[in-house]
């Protein structure tokens, strides 16, 4: 009877969680081409789906790609050569991976509390629920797919202690080095492990667990020391960002003070507002219902959930743990202007356990040890949390289908699409999609475009490009050389767009024509033609006169 009782209690946990993860998959469902970094995995896909190898086809001469990891990539390239929708499909696929992630995460969840059904299910609701995770659900970036395999190199982790076998340690470190493959902050998840088997002197499972990272990462540091002589480009990149000159000359003391910078506002701020979203942020439902004053206490006492369970977590140490560290200093030291909420996304459902670890020792404290009433007080505070959650998430899901509906009769990159989003952001967008479809109609095949987003405009013109902010990239020193240069064997083309700037330098769209467009069309006015221009908010073309 109580083993038909557990077997029952298993599959109504997975059961309900894969009915709402592919519900949740379905609402927040949409095929618009977004604005961030999705030209970042498209580009050098579109390269491998064409044969031209792993570049960035977006920019004169298509250079390597070195920068961004290739799986996600390659993954997309498999879809662009089997269809004539690939950006549709290819989302659909990012929501196949959202509910992949879901199965995964909620498996290890389940072994993490074995004995405590409401707890685990509790946990993968704030983990797999939360709303800032379901809205890149449908994007091209790498969040899901690395997420999945996280969760996933845990999980095969824990079978590889259990059994000792070296097959399976092999195992986690193929998985481990597709999350690097996949995310360069995927070095945490491989060092986390590593560093876990080494303090624990397990020489032999280190040897295959090694064996197993390195069959798969080698051949990428092989080809990237081949084409650029640098085996890890985005690390260098973060490096001199941060003022060194390589990985090798990395300034610690510049790098410590950075984290002081930026871990507290994650840990405080961004981290409370992805686990329960629009109760401090967004909506902000607290200042609504007249409770803004504690917006504050909130906001830390979330965090010492969190630090709390993570202080208990370290009676056991485990690879979980160095994973949470690592990932924490990878995603803090660099200065990476503004904080990013898709850094702290694999690390949410972490996040969610020692939530819950702090909840059931608070829970213990207040009933003096009574474990009845310790197991009510837990189920009433972690049910709280995830209805929460599961509240926000359906409501928003609700709202987002409906209005997708209007969209969906457009084309992913149509101009009229982002119209719909209501904003002045992504009506700038709009006209930048418009302008970008003159180009295709009324340019020649080898013109080029200076914008500042080439990879995105060549997937909206299928017209290579630089930006113009960027002319070190093409081999020259300022804005107006680069046009010079580049217009001597090909029409150049350079795209005015309608972001808003902030009134600073950064890296917001509308800066970069702020700083360094408008002064260029300013100062060489007589080199230049206006072609075209859209609709409001005005996107314009400019045609360089040789």
């Amino acid at each position: 009877m109580m083993q038909e009782h557990k077997d029952r209690s298993r599959i109504s946990y997975y059961a309900t969680l894969m009915v709402l993860a592919s519900l949740f998959a379905v609402l927040f469902y949409s095929a618009t081409w977004l604005t961030g970094d999705e030209a970042r995995y498209y580009v050098p896909a579109w390269s491998l789906a064409h044969g031209y190898g792993y570049t960035d086809a977006a920019m004169p001469g298509r250079p390597p790609e070195t920068m961004t990891p290739p799986l996600q990539a390659f993954l997309i390239s498999l879809i662009i050569r089997s269809t004539d929708n690939p950006i549709a499909l290819a989302k659909a696929v990012g929501s196949i991976w959202y509910i992949l992630y879901a199965l995964l995460t909620a498996m290890l969840v389940r072994r993490l509390f074995s004995t405590r059904p409401g707890t685990a299910w509790a946990v993968s609701v704030m983990a797999l629920f939360a709303l800032p995770i379901l809205v890149v659900t449908p994007g091209l970036m790498a969040d899901l797919p690395f997420m999945a395999l996280v969760a996933f190199a845990f999980l095969l982790l824990h079978r590889a202690e259990s059994s000792r076998s070296p097959g399976w340690m092999f195992s986690v470190g193929m998985v481990a080095s597709l999350a690097y493959l996949t995310r360069a902050v995927g070095l945490a998840l491989v060092a986390g492990i590593a560093l876990h088997l080494l303090l624990h002197r397990r020489w032999k499972e280190l040897l295959w667990y090694l064996a197993g990272a390195v069959l798969l990462y080698a051949p990428w540091q092989i080809r990237n020391l081949l084409v650029a002589t640098n085996a890890e480009s985005y690390f260098s990149y973060a490096s001199k960002v941060a003022g060194g000159s390589g990985v090798s000359d990395l300034p610690v003391m510049r790098l410590v003070r950075q984290f002081t910078i930026k871990f507290p506002p994650y840990l405080h701020s961004v981290l409370p507002s992805i686990l329960f979203p629009h109760l401090i942020e967004g909506r902000n439902l607290l200042g609504i219902l007249g409770l803004g004053f504690l917006a504050a206490p909130f906001r830390w006492g979330v965090a010492a959930l969190v630090a709390v369970g993570f202080g208990l977590s370290l009676r056991r140490f485990s690879a979980m743990e160095l994973y949470w560290i690592l990932t924490w200093v990878l995603i803090s030291i660099f200065p990476f202007p503004g904080f990013y909420p898709y850094y702290l996304f694999p690390m949410v459902f972490i996040a969610a356990i020692y939530v819950a670890r702090s909840v059931g020792v608070l829970s213990d404290m207040a009933t003096r040890g009574n474990r009845q009433r310790s197991t009510q007080v837990r189920g009433v505070i972690l049910g709280g949390m995830a209805a929460y959650v599961l509240a926000i998430a359906l409501t928003s899901g609700v709202i987002h289908w409906r209005k997708e509906q209007p969209r969906r009769a457009y084309a992913p990159t149509a101009p009229e699409r982002y119209r719909f989003y209501l904003n002045d952001y992504y009506d700038a967008w709009s006209t930048f999609a418009e302008a970008a479809e003159w180009i295709r109609n009324h340019t020649p095949q080898n013109a080029l475009v200076a914008s500042r987003k080439p990879g995105h405009y060549f997937v909206l013109s299928d017209r290579q490009g630089w930006r113009y902010d960027e002319p070190n990239r093409i081999g020259y020193s300022n804005a107006w050389d680069a046009v010079m240069g580049m217009g001597r064997d090909a029409p150049v083309y350079v795209v005015e767009d309608a972001f808003a700037g902030q009134g600073e330098h950064s890296t917001w769209y509308g800066e970069s024509r702020v700083h360094v467009l408008e002064p260029l069309l300013q100062e060489h006015a007589d080199a230049f033609e206006l072609v075209f221009t859209s609709s409001k908010p005005s996107t314009r073309v400019w045609r360089y006169i040789p």
